[in-house]
């Protein structure tokens, strides 16, 4: 096996190829983590189960309500009919005094 050097650490020929093919592969999901409220994970976790979104991926979490599926399909739908989409949210959200508050124009200089 060939060894090459980088500085005073040497690396194996064999695990370079492998870095490099690691780097070239695309990958199919995006991670994304953002700040919510403690009490959002538990809530969207039931509107998941609601919803029959659950993790169908063999392992330990298989079964269990699965919010990112519950995302992906929002942004599908926002994707196939984005003004349905928003109109629709738009509604659930004002029917419980939840949109965003407008901040008032600036005044014109």
């Amino acid at each position: 096996m060939h060894t090459l050097s980088r500085g005073n650490f040497p690396i194996d020929y064999c695990i370079c190829i492998s870095y490099t093919v690691l780097m070239v592969r695309k990958v199919k999901y995006y991670r994304w983590s953002s700040k919510i409220d403690r009490e959002t994970l538990p809530a969207l976790q039931a509107i998941a189960a609601g919803l029959d979104f659950l993790v169908t991926t063999p392992g330990g979490k298989e079964g269990q309500p699965s919010p990112p599926d519950l995302l992906d399909a929002l942004a599908a739908c926002y994707l196939a009919a984005p003004d349905d989409t928003l109109a629709a949210l738009a509604a659930l959200l004002a029917a419980h005094d939840l949109l965003p508050v407008t901040p008032p124009d600036a005044p014109d200089a």
